[in-house]
């Protein structure tokens, strides 16, 4: 349940209402407030767009772009589609509180603990990389056929926040770009654009999966569908990319050519389920994702070199936005209960916590490249060997 704050706590919130959870005062110091701008395209089927802000440390900000699926067809964006999959709408749903991950704020080894945070929900199917409205027309399959307009405005929705962060937060200097599955895909653009904008500050990268999409042409009807063609107009230095032969790396090589003092960072599971998923709804038969992300990189890091990658064996999604992995516990250890750890704080490769990592990457340190041995299992930097004969 939310209440609307009627009054405009600072200048900054002009051309936005915001919407606070129960109990909570009209600051955004200490609590997540949902931030609803009047200015914005709004969603895929045209309901309003939101996103999310928490007040910390007002020189150190973090712009978050969480997952949320895909969709670039008259069937994949039709939601009664049971193949159909992407968040069409933002809201209550999207609200961080209690989360895992980085979200974490009881974890003393939350990497962004004291951070101001903006995180911007997708809710248009196109990876924040649309501008456009298509008519969409489903392929019936023994249903009636349908015709409907979708709005892939992913791109305006995201410069909205954008510009409402470098408002709300103009003294920034330490600034961090996050993003994981749908939102990793387009971070490294955000984060030149983020750079731009704060041309003095320290900024940092990290992407979270999404990184085993290197398919051939199978991605051009989707940016078609998209209009990434019109994005790539309105950012400087990414115009004269050809959106007819463009793929997911060379918004990579671009943005790190554009930025050679910074370094991008891509975290990704060998296996990742999700991306084996959507290479299939692309048109990719039996896809290798653990040879595709490797492929992936060898055509980034031959083109430019501030490009870091971490690879941590499994089947799982992602990681830094409160993932937990289960394990069943027969024994009296944990007192019977069901063993979970988040993900962030757990996953390790090749002996090296991806904490560990992340901490420096956003340190702007230079890690090296790290890869599993075994990439058929994840592994971890806790104990879960589970001792029968332990009772405590």
């Amino acid at each position: 349940m939310t209440h609307i704050i009627n009054q405009v706590v600072r200048p900054a919130f002009v051309g936005a209402t915001i919407l606070l959870g129960l109990g909570t005062t009209a600051t955004l110091a200490q609590n997540w407030a949902q931030i609803v701008p009047t200015d914005a395209p709004g969603c895929a089927k045209g309901t309003q767009f939101s996103f999310w802000a928490r007040e910390g440390n007002p020189e150190k900000l973090a712009v978050i772009f969480p997952g949320g699926g895909a969709c670039w067809s008259g069937d994949s964006c039709d939601q009664s589609n049971p193949y159909s999959n992407y968040n069409a709408t933002t809201g209550l749903q999207d609200n961080p509180t209690g989360e895992g991950g980085i979200f974490d704020f009881e974890n003393p080894d939350n990497p962004l603990i004291d951070r101001s945070f903006v995180v911007i929900p997708t809710c248009n199917g196109d990876v924040f990389l649309g501008d456009s409205e298509p008519n969409y027309k489903t392929s019936g399959h023994g249903k009636p056929v349908e015709e409907y307009e979708l709005k892939h405005k992913g791109f305006a929705n995201a410069m909205t926040a954008i510009d409402w962060a470098t408002t709300q937060f103009p003294d920034a200097k330490d600034i961090t770009i996050m993003g994981w599955s749908a939102g990793a895909i387009p971070s490294p653009l955000y984060t030149h654009i983020l750079a731009d904008k704060y041309q003095d500050a320290k900024v940092s990268h990290v992407a979270d999966g999404a990184g085993g999409y290197h398919v051939d042409d199978e991605l051009d009807a989707a940016f078609e569908a998209w209009g990434t063609a019109n994005v790539l107009k309105q950012v400087k230095g990414f115009e004269t990319l050809d959106p007819n032969n463009l793929s997911f790396e060379d918004i990579y090589v671009r943005a790190a050519e554009l930025n050679p003092n910074i370094n991008f960072h891509q975290l990704n599971i060998a296996n990742d389920y999700t991306q084996e998923y959507f290479l299939r709804g692309l048109g990719v038969d039996n896809p290798n994702v653990h040879e595709r992300i490797n492929k992936a990189h060898a055509y980034i890091n031959a083109k430019v070199p501030n490009f870091r990658t971490f690879t941590i064996g499994g089947r799982a999604e992602n990681i830094i936005g409160g993932y937990f992995d289960g394990f069943l516990n027969e024994s009296l250890v944990n007192n019977g209960k069901p063993y979970v750890v988040d993900r962030l704080y757990t996953y390790e490769s090749n002996g090296v916590p991806a904490l560990d990592w992340i901490n420096d990457a956003i340190a702007h340190k230079n890690v090296a490249n790290v890869s599993c041995v075994d990439c058929s299992t994840a592994e971890y930097n806790v104990d879960l060997q589970f001792d029968e004969d332990n009772d405590d």
